[in-house]
């Protein structure tokens, strides 16, 4: 188990997050469509990095 005062553990840098992992924003995006949320429906997103994906699924709520 990891300390939480381990410097390793603070290392999040979301600017550059994109430019590192845009490729799961990108692979995720279709993950909107399969889904397809109603209005009213709940839905959790686990380790969601910047939350593109999050603004999108709450944009399809509306």
């Amino acid at each position: 188990m990891t300390d939480a005062d381990d410097d390793s553990t603070n290392e999040w840098d979301s600017e550059s997050h994109d430019d590192g992992y845009a490729f799961v924003f990108e692979c995720g995006e279709g993950v909107v469509d399969l889904l397809d949320p109603e209005p009213g429906e709940r839905v959790l997103d686990l380790g969601c990095g910047t939350g593109h994906l999050t603004a999108r699924i709450a944009d399809a709520d509306e």
